[in-house]
């Protein structure tokens, strides 16, 4: 029984906020046989990230979807496949110019890595074959207009963060994706994430094996070079001199340990560096680098810079982290790591060797939200206070998730940005989320349950999977989601506290489920963690207007800090007042604040906490 049919306004990123389209509800049906494509242009064969975008194409043919490649390296095609199915996978550079003239379909998805200047302003020429060079806001605007001009998504792909590559969320892309902890915190990544990255060579885990295999006194007896000095290997892109580090190596502890550049090996000959090196630093860490792993798995002690991807929680907190990358920092970081047990290497090294067990479920989570659609409804003042924390909860545990919010009238649904609140949605418009929000206005529904029906149904028609949500929750996790439809009867949806889901094929009448949900008894508050650390909360709740942080505060148990949104918002503040465009990027300076605040902030009780620190951290590293 149809309860109702909807008007769609899909909401825009236009710079003044009007509805693009107006749709109906009950078209043709999205399925999950649209194409991946996997936009690769780097062909460079040294490339980690490279080598990542190709294992993410094989995935995904391993896994039974379609997936197309701009462009599979030749020296890379045995990781997508097979040679006939890596071949079938490659686009040429006419596909590429037609997907480019055409557009993706309505369920096709491209995946691009942060450094594609197709998707991110990159203002001189990054040397990129096949890609253009360098491109401005206006470049990167119409290449997503081209592309997502019928319906496609593309999603970015935060494999790191390097400075004036891959360091800034593009406000045309409304997924980003961070491949690490920190990545996906720093430029509020979609989806549960991190979905760890590094395809692991055979011939280095069967030596890793060997090796692990062998008894602690040879492996102690090897770790020695043919002076009986430990090895300390430094990284390849470390600004330090290697003779520099050894001069302080010298004068801290002569006698006691040789620098070496981790530079000019063979793979071979960097196996046999594995085996005999004691520490290993690295304190350029755009994201979680291979070398990392590399040198933990046979044991070394690793140096790490602190900021950045040093803070990442993937690694161990027991290593050592540096402030100053001087010679003589470094060095006494070096030796007092020989005294440290290697028993966090090991373990930080067999946590690597799991990245592709956990990888492909990793994909399927990303081609399963991709299928799902969330639906809520808004008709009283609370509902429009719930929708921000409901919309970004969404976003942190979904990564390609998309809200329909179901109102009664066309006059609110003209009016919901004024009722969702102003600063909130310039925030999501930054951070390239707006379209990920679609309002539709019911007429002929009959009270909050024929709104609640109406957007079920809608999710239905448009779906593979329906969640509907009350407009005072906050939305499920996947693994919920995925154990209630598993008690649900064959053909019904499940119904659990706080949402309903319906697969494709479910018979259940959207009336029965709709009111089954709102019958439910209310939950118990919500542990929101994975919310609290993540820079996509972080950036959005100092804008909330009263009502929905107090929403958020009731329905979410307190993690760390009772005046957490209160303190967000002082950070806010304090970033008007002290502006750094690489705030996000965290930490290589800190600032004495020894300066009187302006008047209108020292009477602002919320901002009474930054002013009592006698050191502050306020912004990354500033390029002057």
């Amino acid at each position: 029984m149809r309860v109702g049919l909807l008007c769609l306004a899909l909401a825009s990123s236009s710079a003044d906020g009007s509805s693009s389209a107006v749709l109906e509800a009950g078209g043709e049906a999205r399925a999950t046989s649209g194409t991946w494509y996997v936009y690769q242009p780097q062909l460079r064969y040294a490339s980690a990230g490279g080598a990542a975008m190709h294992d993410l194409c094989g995935e995904l043919l391993r896994q039974g979807a379609k997936c197309r490649m701009a462009y599979v390296n030749p020296k890379l095609a045995h990781v997508v496949g097979p040679p006939a199915l890596a071949a079938a996978a490659n686009m040429t550079l006419d596909e590429v110019a037609a997907l480019w003239a055409r557009g993706l379909d309505r369920d096709d998805t491209l995946v691009a890595p942060e450094v594609a200047p197709e998707f991110v302003p990159i203002p001189f020429d990054a040397h990129i074959p096949h890609s253009q060079g360098r491109s401005d806001a206006r470049d990167v605007a119409r290449n997503v207009q081209a592309l997502e001009q019928r319906g496609g998504v593309i999603a970015r792909w935060m494999l790191g963060a390097a400075q004036d590559w891959g360091d800034r969320v593009s406000e045309e892309i409304s997924v980003h994706i961070g491949a690490s902890s920190y990545l996906h915190d720093t430029f509020g990544g979609a989806g549960p994430g991190p979905v760890s990255v590094w395809p692991l060579e055979a011939a280095l885990v069967h030596r890793a094996t060997a090796w692990l295999a062998s008894g602690d006194a040879e492996r102690a007896a090897r770790k020695m070079n043919e002076e009986g000095r430990a090895v300390v290997v430094l990284d390849d892109d470390v600004d330090l001199d290697v003779k520099t580090l050894q001069r302080a190596l010298d004068r801290a502890s002569p006698n006691t340990a040789r620098a070496v550049r981790f530079s000019g090996f063979s793979r071979e000959e960097a196996y046999a560096l594995f085996e005999r090196t004691s520490v290993y630093v690295d304190l350029h860490l755009p994201g979680l680098e291979a070398g990392v792993c590399e040198f933990a798995m046979f044991g070394a002690r690793v140096v790490l810079t602190a900021f950045g991807h040093g803070e990442a929680r993937e690694y161990p907190s027991s290593w050592i982290r540096v402030l100053e990358d001087d010679a003589d920092t470094v060095a006494k970081a070096a030796l007092a790591s020989l005294s440290s047990p290697a028993n966090e290497s090991y373990a930080y090294g067999a946590w690597c060797r799991g990245i592709p067990a956990r990888f492909g479920p990793g994909v399927a989570a990303w081609r399963a939200s991709r299928a799902t659609a969330f639906v809520t409804y808004a008709a009283v003042g609370p509902d429009f206070a719930a929708l921000a924390p409901l919309f970004v909860s969404m976003v942190v545990r979904h990564a390609f998730s998309t809200l329909t919010v179901v109102v009664a009238t066309p006059e609110q649904r003209n009016a919901f940005w004024q009722r969702f609140g102003p600063a909130t949605r310039e925030a999501l418009r930054r951070l390239g989320l707006l379209r990920r929000i679609r309002v539709a206005a019911c007429e002929s529904c009959f009270g909050v349950a024929g709104l609640a029906a109406a957007a079920l149904d809608h999710a239905r028609d448009t779906s593979e999977l329906a969640v509907l949500l009350p407009p005072r929750a906050h939305a499920p996790r996947a693994e919920a989601i995925r154990a209630a439809l598993s008690t649900a009867r064959p053909g019904g949806c499940a119904v659990a506290a706080t949402f309903a889901a319906c697969g494709r094929g479910a018979t259940d009448e959207a009336v029965a489920v709709a009111d089954a949900l709102r019958a439910a008894p209310p939950a118990p508050p919500g542990d929101c963690a994975d919310m609290w650390r993540h820079a996509l909360w972080r950036q959005i709740a100092p804008t909330l207007s009263p009502p929905s942080r107090t929403f958020f505060e009731a329905e979410c148990k307190q993690q760390a800090q009772p005046n957490a949104s209160i303190q967000m918002a002082a950070d806010y503040e304090l970033r008007a007042v002290c502006p750094n465009e690489h705030y996000r990027l965290s930490a290589r300076r800190r600032y004495e604040w020894n300066s009187r605040a302006p008047d209108h902030l020292t009477q602002n009780p919320r901002f009474d906490f930054g002013l009592n620190a006698s050191l502050l951290e306020i912004g990354g590293a500033t390029p002057h």
